[in-house]
This record gives structure tokens, C-alpha cells and sequence, in this order.
């Protein structure tokens, strides 16, 4: 015969169902971060694109300040993704 997963002690159950909303708190934010970095992504791209295309040096540096914030924001956004566990351990962390 198996044992039963449920717990009959109440102050054990109360922790799995902290534990729970902690980690649904936890995914919340790192989805919230990660949509915030994927539409910076999406519009600088947009905007590297279409903002050369009127030929004023202001829009071209504007431009250039765009392409870095682009590649800074792709390669941070690709390294959480590759290490999604241990950024959601840090976020876990700074909660409490």
C-alpha cells in the first residue's frame, strides 16, 4: 500500500498553501519582467528600423542610444530565460 501525500497537520498545510501563493507571486513577477523586456525588445527593434529612414542627426543618435538598449535588453533577456530557476530564487528571495 502507498501513503497518503496529504498532511494531517494543520500548520503544515497552511505552509504548502503559503508556499503556493509565494511561488504564483514569484511567477507573476518574473512573467511580468520578462514581457516588460520582450515589448523593450520589440519596439527599439521597430524603431532601429524606421528611424534612419528620415536622415536627421538627432534621430540617428537617438538611434544609436536604441541599438544599445536593444542588445543589452536581447542579451539580459536571453540570459534569464537560459537561468529562469535562479532568477525566480533570487525574486523568491527578495520577497521574504
Amino acid at each position: 500500500m502507498g501513503k497518503k501525500s496529504r498532511s494531517k497537520n494543520p500548520v503544515a498545510q497552511n505552509d504548502m498553501a503559503g508556499d503556493k501563493e509565494k511561488v504564483e507571486e514569484v511567477d507573476k513577477i518574473y512573467k511580468t519582467i520578462t514581457r516588460i523586456m520582450s515589448w523593450t525588445v520589440g519596439i527599439s527593434a521597430v524603431l532601429i528600423i524606421i528611424l534612419p529612414e528620415f536622415n536627421s542627426l538627432i534621430l540617428d543618435r537617438i538611434t544609436q542610444i536604441l541599438y544599445y538598449i536593444f542588445i543589452t535588453t536581447l542579451l539580459v533577456f536571453i540570459l534569464f530565460e537560459f537561468i529562469g530557476n535562479y532568477v525566480k530564487k533570487l525574486i523568491r528571495s527578495l520577497i521574504g
